[in-house]
């Protein structure tokens, strides 16, 4: 689970001017491929949380372990052992 990096343009529909750019949040289930998107308007922690609830439940459930990578709004003083200091 994590941002793929992606956006997406986001358009006003009054207008039809870019209102802004979403983030596209994915999950995939490993053995199957079973893959999950969902466009957020950042990745702030508040967007990411939301990324992962809902494929949590498009996905019927919860992985034993989530493994975040160094997103700056998930973590804030990474450290040698592998630990990670959540805000």
């Amino acid at each position: 689970m994590d941002y793929s990096g992606m956006t997406i343009p986001i358009y006003n529909a009054s207008d039809l001017e870019i209102d802004f750019y979403a983030e596209l949040f994915v999950a995939v289930m490993g053995a199957s491929s079973y893959t999950f998107a969902i466009a957020t308007r950042s990745q702030q922690l508040r967007d990411r949380v939301l990324g992962h609830v809902e494929a949590c439940e498009f996905l019927g459930g919860t992985p034993e372990v989530v493994v975040p990578d160094n997103l700056k709004s998930g973590v804030t003083v990474p450290n040698s052992s592998g630990n990670h200091t959540e805000t």
